[in-house]
């Protein structure tokens, strides 16, 4: 893997569940290379897909993130 260069921005040190990119911090972590923000669950912290209204990890409600 090479390692991520930020522009003006910091690095959340995850990756996206959909490329493995690195993400970005913005408001939340965004992926570039998608071009899609990255949601995650505040009890587990695992990615969560949009729409779902409990996290498949650990069942816990999805709150609602408005950007």
């Amino acid at each position: 893997m090479t390692e991520a260069k930020g522009k003006g921005r910091g690095t959340t040190g995850r990756l996206c569940p959909l490329c493995d990119v690195e993400l970005e911090e913005v408001e939340q972590p965004f992926c570039q290379a998608c071009q899609v923000t990255i949601v995650h669950c505040h009890h587990c912290d695992a990615a969560l897909e949009r729409g779902k209204a409990v996290c498949p990890q650990c069942g816990e409600p999805v709150a609602e993130h408005k950007a």
